[in-house]
């Protein structure tokens, strides 16, 4: 552990006399002696200096340990600063509890917009007051709106306008709002904070998540003041922004934030966020932070993966997450630096933060930290001031390291050894050492690798010299560099987390500059690259840049940048792909032949950006795109209370004191789903349709020009209503389905909204009477509650009459607050929207809601097919932490998939398995007749994962396919996949003209897999893309030589195209996301309408099926209350679970619900 012991007396002197309290105590003292009065700290162990003696005599503790204390050293930091209220700390999340006591003295007042509400000036005035801080305290905050009345109860008479019995900002936000821009910034009464979801001033948490609560309380809670917990910066300042009704969100909204941030003078952004894209307007906003000097701390999240959560998988971000004890509670426990299971690790990982709370309070503790980090610096009168790369260098300087299991033999523990680990990255977070280095001016020199990209896949063959761009003593606002000379090295080295066997590509001295570092000789680098990849990480290469300088006192300092790549080979690779977006693509690619011309089709993708590209095989944009769907409200110059008037988006800056800007024009739309392509009015050529996030639909002509009668959007009124019982958003999630449901010439547009109404337009952009028709059962408690509907719809005839049914799930859920594992599906009459008979019907899971907005109910789509040949549909449709549900068209079971018998060829031990958030598909897989089902699930050994807290636990993801007519997995499934296929939809499809289709798909580990019903891939696969997939693998014939091509893209914001051998005759059975480009997700449909060369896949007609039918998931009782899934034996001695059978069901419904109340500190 790093300690500066010589600086203890210099520190005294530095800091102000006047803010020395009985608590904190001298810098030299003991903190136990006289800690902080809040009556949670006694339980913060993740802030503690030491370990209690009596800790110390669990058997096996870690006797290394006693000398590192339990925690990020926080008590002893206080002791050189408790913050400063000029460093604001700004929580982008789901809002404020204006009536928290613990935080309501510490909300940023805005004095700017309340020079005509100011508080009333004391009868005297203390030495030190003026016009806002009449109270003299040195700050302007709530309390001086009472000051004169001497207390708070005497004054709510005059200023307690919500009437919640305290005065707090809000109060102040209802009486003082006046409608002007009183501080020309761009907003109009921005008194604290700002609700960028719903563009307005007042940032409370309306449905009372309560997630952006804990995470200000983490960082910025009151300190000695008698009550709850204390924050880790307790004199700075909270800055509340809405960005979301929850930690899942628009990467828009987050960039807004940040923007309103800097300009507001923030010093950290604070970010629990996991973000539902990356568009190029958040990238831009956090350069705009950084280059201003903001620090921003970002999630790492939740869910026990390597996959790159955003928004802080993108630059300039400092990752990271939670570590905690090992045993049921830290008095028992051996150690406190086991992996929190509930938290993400990978290349990118900068830091491990004590904390039980996931990554979340990860962010939130580190944040307080930076916090405490600038104040020092302010304290310190630091010229230039600190910059936040050197807040980078400084956290990863200051580390303790984390080298508990460096052979990798202890089954309870991650691996970790000396220096950066891949589970722990540099170590755990330490506050005292961090100060400490600051005061002392012991700051490494800024280094930064720019290019190439986090987790960019570079080929050798193509390019065997790559030009390594970055930085080196060189600042980002304008100012000269803190140093006149430093040395620097980069080097290479294999693996993902490479600690020794660097390999110098390039040193030097420099003054400083930003630039080409160096060329490195990508084809010198010893990897057999012909090897089959069957690791995403398997050709994994870190970079590392180095720079040493002579701090003030002569003590050698070095700042290090260490980057994650991947090298790759894949002669198939088409060129002018993989093509960088610049913004992510949770969107599918999509096939179509759009400008009509030839037989060639266009590769269609929607990305986050707004943009709808449409590429020719070449690689060029077809004439007239890519389009736009336009800017977002607030960023849309004719929009009434638009923000563009803020100085980041103004070309006169004039009066703005930060660097740079961002472009307003980035600020669009953004889309989730993919694009639906058809021929709405039949005259022949093809139309693009488009759903945005923000509540608007889209239609394109071919030629890129927009259909007249469109955009149109969802009613605003009727997600008016927010609170905890209405949690809903006037926008889309779900992908537009095209159908013909009136019965005239033409395709209808179904829309299902985050209204929770469903919305119909016809194709000249007027709306279909009596659409929209709101999801709901009037004869039960979902007509008291209003939720999101996620899952885009599912459209046919599904009972035979002639008329069309629209079946689709929505997130409301039922059972015990925390415990609800009951969710619903309906079936509308597309004509009239009634509630078909029988439905709804309800599914009833493990556990039913894991997260907000992407994990609450039904998310995956439902599908339908006539797996019994009679005529009429069966519907697949589940929900998290179910076996497989197939329902018969009046809404009673059909059957139950069999979870827990694994295929006799399949490489998974891990049973039962459960689906979780993605979607499935229907085909004849095995080629024996019958129709199977395929969908993405997770061993039963996740749960597990999760309920051990704190304690290794290793699962298998997986891809599933079950033989419907047996209900037993098919030969080979399921396979062991990557990652989590959030949202992923399998396509399926003979990629080797062998009869037999492969079920394609990708995860959020980077790699493109083609399984037959056997298991196995076809040559040249897996597929390697560096990045989270959770689009569908799109295929079509873009060239014209009779072999499919495919394509996928990622949410790092790249697009891939290969060719394949598949010829387009062969088998194709279900066509990517929503089964074909209308997204009906009916197998009876055709996959590919507008192309004449679909065919040669079984008849689903023909019942050539002779297999035995298995008597348990097939005929007898298939009600609901029956559960035809394995339930697992328990494990022995996984000090986990206990009892008998019964109790492993219950655990994993704790160890889910767990997965989302530990996000959720909220009091």
């Amino acid at each position: 552990m790093k300690r500066i012991a010589y600086l203890l007396a210099a520190l005294t002197v530095v800091l102000s006399p006047s803010l020395v309290l009985a608590w904190p105590n001298g810098p030299t003292d003991d903190p136990r002696l006289d800690p902080p009065n809040d009556p949670g700290f006694g339980g913060q162990w993740n802030l503690w200096s030491y370990v209690p003696e009596a800790w110390t005599q669990t058997p096996g503790f870690r006797t290394e340990e006693i000398a590192m204390g339990t925690g990020i050293h926080a008590d002893r930091a206080w002791q050189i600063t408790t913050g400063d209220r000029r460093v604001i700390v700004a929580i982008h999340d789901s809002g404020a509890y204006w009536d928290n006591r613990d935080l309501v003295n510490k909300y940023y007042l805005n004095r700017g917009e309340l020079g005509g509400c100011k508080p009333a000036a004391m009868t005297t005035p203390p030495d030190g007051a003026d016009e806002f801080d009449v109270d003299g305290s040195g700050w302007f905050d709530i309390r001086d709106y009472w000051a004169a009345a001497g207390t708070e109860a005497a004054a709510l008479a005059d200023w307690d306008e919500n009437a919640n019995g305290m005065i707090d900002p809000e109060d102040l936000i209802l009486k003082c709002s006046d409608g002007v821009d009183d501080d020309g910034n761009g907003y109009l009464d921005d008194i604290s904070g700002w609700d960028f979801m719903q563009d307005d001033n007042n940032a409370y948490d309306e449905t009372r998540f309560g997630h952006g609560n804990g995470e200000a309380r983490d960082s910025c809670a009151e300190g000695n003041n008698g009550m709850g917990d204390i924050g880790v910066c307790p004199n700075c300042t909270a800055l509340m922004l809405r960005v979301g009704d929850s930690f899942v969100t628009d990467s828009n909204n987050f960039a807004q934030g940040v923007i309103f941030s800097v300009d507001s003078g923030a010093s950290v952004i604070q970010s629990a966020l996991g973000a539902i894209n990356m568009t190029r307007f958040a990238n831009e906003a956090v350069e705009y932070a950084y280059n201003n000097n903001v620090g921003f701390v970002a999630s790492a999240a939740d869910e026990l993966s390597y996959h790159h959560n955003f928004p802080g998988s993108g630059e300039h971000s400092m990752y990271v997450h939670a570590i905690q004890y090992d045993e049921a509670s830290p008095s028992q426990s051996t150690t406190f630096l086991n992996f929190n299971n509930c938290t993400n690790f990978g290349m990118q990982l900068l830091l491990s933060t004590p904390g039980t709370g996931c990554s979340s309070e990860a962010t939130g503790i580190t944040s307080g930290q930076v916090g405490l980090m600038y104040s020092a610096a302010l304290k310190a009168e630091l010229d230039p001031p600190i910059s936040a790369e050197e807040i980078k260098q400084v956290l990863v300087a200051s580390a303790d390291d984390i080298n508990v299991n460096p052979d990798d033999n202890d089954p309870e523990k991650f691996q970790s050894g000396p220096g950066w680990d891949w589970h722990f990255g540099y170590g755990r977070n330490n506050a005292r050492v961090a100060v400490e280095m600051i005061v002392a001016k012991h700051l490494p020199p800024e280094v930064d690798l720019l290019m190439p990209r986090w987790f960019e896949v570079l080929d050798p063959a193509k390019t065997p010299t790559y030009e390594v761009m970055g930085r080196i003593n060189d600042r980002r606002d304008g100012r000269d560099a803190r140093y006149t000379e430093v040395t620097w090295k980069l080097e290479y080295a294999l693996g993902r987390a490479p600690n020794d066997g660097w390999v110098e590509v390039g040193s030097g001295t420099t003054a400083g500059f930003e630039g080409k570092i160096a060329d490195w000789d990508l084809s010198a680098i010893a990897i057999d690259l012909d090897k089959k990849v069957t690791d995403p990480h398997q050709n994994a290469v870190t970079l590392r840049l180095t720079a040493t300088a002579q701090a003030p006192d002569g003590t050698s300092v070095t700042g290090q940048h260490r980057k994650g790549f991947l090298l790759h080979k894949d002669p198939t690779a088409i060129s002018g792909f993989p093509k960088y977006l610049g913004a992510s693509a949770e969107s599918s690619p999509i096939f179509a032949d759009i400008d009509g011309k030839d037989d060639d089709e266009e590769l269609v993708l929607f990305t986050a950006d707004g943009l709808i590209h449409a590429w020719q095989a070449d690689g060029s944009e077809l004439t007239g795109f890519p389009v736009s769907v336009g800017a977002r409200d607030a960023m849309n110059v004719d929009k009434a209370g638009n923000v563009l008037g803020a100085c980041a988006y103004r070309a006169d800056k004039s009066g703005c004191t930060k660097v740079g800007g961002v472009d307003p024009v980035y600020g669009r739309k953004t889309g989730m789903m993919p694009v639906a392509i058809g021929d709405l009015d039949l005259n022949g050529t093809l139309e693009i349709v488009a759903t945005t996030w923000d509540g608007y639909l889209y239609v394109f002509n071919n030629d890129g020009s927009v259909r007249t009668g469109f955009p149109v959007s969802v009613d605003h009124d009727k997600s008016a209503l927010r609170d905890p019982d209405h949690v809903v958003d006037p926008g889309f999630f779900a992908s537009p389905v095209l159908y013909d449901l009136d019965g005239e010439p033409g395709l209808e547009i179904i829309c299902a909204a985050m209204d929770e109404y469903i919305y119909v337009w016809h194709a000249d952009g007027t709306r279909m009477a009596p659409w929209p028709v709101r999801v709901t059962d009037t004869t039960s408690d979902s007509l008291s509650n209003q939720d999101r509907i996620i899952a885009t719809p599912a459209v046919a005839d599904i009972d035979g009459d002639g008329v069309p049914e629209i079946v689709t799930g929505s997130s409301e859920v039922y059972g015990g607050s925390g415990f609800e594992n009951e969710a619903v599906v309906y079936a509308l009459d597309g004509r009239t929207g009634a509630i078909e008979p029988g439905w709804p019907a309800s599914i009833f899971g493990l556990t039913v809601n894991v997260l907000p907005v992407v994990g609450r109910g039904i998310v995956g789509n439902p599908i339908l097919a006539d797996l019994d040949f009679d005529g009429t549909r069966e519907i697949s449709v589940d929900a998290t932490s179910t076996q497989g549900w197939i329902f018969n068209h009046d809404g009673t079971v059909w059957k139950k998939m069999n979870n827990g018998t694994f295929g006799a060829n399949s490489n998974s031990q891990d049973s039962p398995s459960y689906i979780l958030m993605n979607n499935g598909a229907f085909a004849n897989i095995d080629n024996e007749g019958g129709i199977d089902l395929v969908k993405g699930t997770a061993g039963f050994n996740f749960a597990l994962a999760f309920a051990g807290g704190g304690k290794r636990g290793d699962f298998d993801h997986q891809m599933s396919g079950w033989d419907t007519e047996s209900g037993k997995m098919m030969a080979g499934f399921p396979r062991v996949h990557d990652d989590w296929q959030f949202f992923n939809t399998p396509t399926i499809v003979d990629l080797d003209n062998d009869t037999n289709p492969e079920v394609v798909i990708g995860s959020g580990g980077y790699l493109v897999h083609a399984w037959n019903h056997e298991g196995v891939e076809p040559e040249g696969f897996p597929k390697q893309t560096g990045g989270w997939i959770i689009a569908s693998v799109g295929v079509g014939e873009f060239d014209g030589d009779g072999k499919f091509e495919i394509a996928v893209s990622t949410r790092d914001g790249w697009v891939y195209a290969w060719d394949t051998e598949g010829k387009t005759g062969s088998v194709f059975e279900w066509n990517g996301f929503g089964h074909d480009p209308h997204h009906t997700n009916d197998y009876e449909a055709d996959p590919t309408p507008y192309k004449v060369w679909t065919g040669g896949g079984t008849n689903p007609n023909e019942d050539t099926h002779t297999g035995d039918v298995d008597e348990d998931v097939a005929g007898g009782d298939t009600s609901a209350e029956t559960d035809t899934g394995t339930t697992p034996t328990p494990p022995k001695n996984d000090g986990c679970a206990a009892g008998g059978e019964g109790t492993l069901p219950a655990l994993l419904l704790l160890a889910l619900a767990l997965l989302a109340i530990r996000r959720r500190r909220t009091a």
